[in-house]
Parts: structure tokens; C-alpha cells; sequence
């Protein structure tokens, strides 16, 4: 063990003299670890109208299934953090996905609708403990001139999730039934932490916890409460429009399932593209100046969805993820910039499980209440109007302020 932390007390040492091309490999090999994390919590999205129909339950109790997924990710996050202290960050992502990926297996079996939400919530607990693992880990491959192009590639695991998760629900769909997808991709996720573990590269050592001192001085900088609102939009236009997105194409729009997922999946086949184009963007223009334009791109896209016209309704359906996609290494950006190395994982511990909550909880939550009383219509015009409302944020602070 001795080793292994003079190893990465070494690397610590040389990695600014680096190039991007050398550490890059690593840190793809991380992206596909949160590619395998984020997909086991996608899948749910596609399956909601088959858990509907199969459990006989309306829009706001299925949603509802993705706010406990969401709770119990958002109680992971909070607690890995904590976590930590006792665990490595790489032996904390082989836990976390391996964890998920077992729940998910699991769950491939269960036929009691309360089983199956307590086993989601449980999934979605073993995926949050990834994240400030994950975030700790770039930190610590990444030389510090590379920062966003790091989160750029470590942030195209969503949108790849989001186009690959649809096809292996339709591919499953071809052969067997809908609850296999959930086995499969369990399998993908245990059988990768193991990869993982034994070739993967990632922080050896344990990372103290922050004194209650330093957490109160966070609450109080305005900073934080921006990057928690930021880290919210962009995970309800990220992940609270693709799971109700597919219940408004099948029962709304009345489109078949197989053309509702290659819906969903065309829609997000550029987004890895956008990740890589919001990276450059912000290096090349500064992180405020993306957040801007992509909170108002992204309000105008939802804005479209409302429209009953299918053209209007279906560019905004292409353009949305693109540019949530483009918007997300900024919100990122934004948090490297403001905040010093020694305290990003503790305000990621307290930030990610709320914007969490809000993102991927309670919003998508929100949507499905609002489609129960009028129609998801609606729902994407009121996410839009959050967007537009956002604009008005403050987002032109000091870079570096909480040293």
C-alpha cells in the first residue's frame, strides 16, 4: 500500500509537466467507468412507460420511481465525501459500480413494485458514490492547465449513456423482455469495476474530511448556492427531460416505441461532440460567457417542445441535449475556477446531492405533475422559463475567491 501512495505522491509531483496525450488514456479509462455509472441510472428513463404499463400506474407514481432513485443518489454523493477518509477514491468507484451494477441484476428479478422502488433508491445510492471519487480522481490525473479538457472528456460519458441506453433497451426488446436490459447492463457494470480495479488508474490515497469551519465559510459564499443552481439546470435539462421525454413521445406525440427510442437516441448522437465543443468553447471564450448563451439556446429549445407543431417540437427535441451537452463543462469550469483543489470534493458532497434532488428528482417529479393536470407541453415550458429566469444570475465572479 506504502507503494502505491509513494507512486501517486510522485505522480502528484511530475504531472504538470505532462501533456494532455499522455494522460489522457487514464482518464478516458475513468469516463467509461462514469459512462457505466450514469448508463445503470439512465436506464430508467426508457423503461418507464414498460414499468407503467406493467404495473398499472399513472405518470406521477412512475416518475415518482426516478425521484427515490434520485434520493438515495443524492444520499451517496453526500455521504462519499465521508467515505473518503477510509476508502481510496478508486476502491470507492470499483464499490460504487460494482454496487449498482449489482442492484440493477437484482432488480431484473423483482415483481413487487415496492421492491422495485427500495432496490432503485439502493442502485441510485451505489451510484453516488462515484461522483467526488470520480471529480477527486481528475484532479488528480489531470495536469492543471488541462483542467476543463479533463472534464470534457470525463463529461461525455452522459450524453453517450443517453444515446446508447435507448438502443440496448430496443435491442433487448427484439429478443427478450424489457426486465433482461436491467440484467445486462448490471452484468456490464460488476464485470467493469473489476477491470477496473485491476488496470485502471486512479487516486491510491485516502483524503481527509474539511473541519465544520470550512463547510460554514462555504455556505457562506455566494459561489456555491450559483454552482448548486447551475449544477441543478443542467441536470434536470440533462436527465429530468430524457425521462419523461420518452412518455410524452409514446402517449402524447402516439409514437411507437422503436421510433421513440431512435428518437431519443438521434437526438443525443452529436452531444459527445458538444461536450467536446462546450471544453473548447470555454477555454477559448471563459466559462461565463458559454453559461449565458446556453442557458438562453437551452430555454428557446424547451420553448419549442411546447409548440403542438411536430417540426418546432422536434428541433427543440434535437437541439435541447446539444446544448445542455455544450453547457455543462462551463458549470464545471465555473466550480474549478472558484473554488481551491483542497475543498472542490467537500463542496461537491454538498452541492451534487441537492442539485441531484432538484435535477433528477424533484424536477422530473414537477414534470410529471404538471403532464397529470395538462400535458408534458407544459412541463418543458415551465423547465424553460427556470432557464430564462437564470439569466438573471449574478455569474460574473472573481475566479479563485474561496482559497
Amino acid at each position: 500500500m506504502s507503494e502505491k501512495v509513494n507512486e501517486n505522491n510522485n505522480y502528484l509531483l511530475n504531472k504538470n509537466q505532462l501533456s494532455f496525450s499522455t494522460v489522457v488514456p487514464w482518464i478516458l479509462f475513468l469516463a467509461y467507468m462514469f459512462f457505466i455509472n450514469y448508463s445503470c441510472r439512465a436506464l430508467i428513463g426508457p423503461l418507464l412507460v414498460f414499468i407503467e404499463a406493467d404495473f398499472h400506474i399513472d405518470h406521477v407514481e412512475a416518475t415518482n420511481i426516478t425521484l427515490l432513485q434520485t434520493i438515495g443518489l443524492s444520499l451517496g454523493i453526500f455521504l462519499s465525501s465521508f467515505v473518503l477518509a477510509y476508502l481510496s477514491p478508486k476502491k470507492q468507484i470499483v464499490l460504487s459500480t460494482f454496487g449498482a451494477g449489482f442492484f440493477l441484476f437484482v432488480l431484473s428479478f423483482i415483481k413487487n413494485l415496492f421492491l422495485m422502488k427500495l432496490l432503485f433508491a439502493c442502485m441510485g445510492f451505489m451510484a453516488g458514490l462515484y461522483f467526488t471519487a470520480g471529480m477527486a480522481s481528475i484532479s488528480y490525473l489531470s495536469p492543471t492547465q488541462y483542467w476543463e479538457r479533463s472534464i470534457s472528456v470525463h463529461e461525455l460519458a452522459p450524453p453517450l449513456s443517453f444515446i446508447v441506453t435507448p438502443l440496448i433497451i430496443s435491442g433487448t426488446l427484439i429478443f427478450f423482455e424489457w426486465q433482461r436490459a436491467l440484467a445486462a447492463m448490471g452484468i456490464l457494470a460488476m464485470f467493469s469495476s473489476l477491470v477496473f480495479f485491476i488496470w485502471g488508474r486512479a487516486l491510491e490515497n485516502t483524503i481527509p474530511r474539511t473541519g465544520m469551519s470550512g463547510v460554514g465559510r462555504l455556505l457562506k459564499e455566494k459561489g456555491l448556492w450559483i454552482f448548486l443552481w447551475l449544477f441543478a439546470l443542467g441536470v434536470s435539462g440533462e436527465f429530468a427531460v430524457f425521462s419523461v421525454l420518452p412518455l410524452h413521445l409514446s402517449i402524447e406525440r402516439a409514437l411507437d416505441q422503436e421510433t421513440t427510442n431512435q428518437i431519443l437516441s438521434l437526438s443525443r448522437l452529436v452531444t459527445p461532440l458538444a461536450v467536446l465543443l462546450g471544453g473548447w468553447l470555454a477555454f477559448r471564450f471563459g466559462s461565463i460567457w458559454v453559461l449565458r448563451y446556453s442557458l438562453f439556446l437551452q430555454a428557446l429549445s424547451l420553448f419549442a417542445m411546447y409548440c403542438d407543431n411536430w417540426v418546432l417540437a422536434l428541433t427543440g427535441i434535437i437541439f435541447q441535449p446539444i446544448i445542455i451537452a455544450c453547457m455543462f463543462p462551463s458549470v464545471f469550469g465555473y466550480f474549478g475556477l472558484y473554488f481551491n483543489a483542497k475543498y472542490q470534493t467537500v463542496v461537491l458532497a454538498l452541492v451534487a446531492p441537492v442539485a441531484s434532488i432538484l435535477g433528477a428528482g424533484i424536477i422530473p417529479s414537477l414534470l410529471g405533475q404538471i403532464a397529470h393536470y395538462s400535458n408534458f407541453q407544459i412541463s418543458f415550458l415551465v423547465l424553460g422559463i427556470f432557464f430564462i429566469l437564470s439569466l438573471f444570475l449574478p455569474l460574473n465572479v472573481n475566479s479563485g475567491n474561496f482559497k
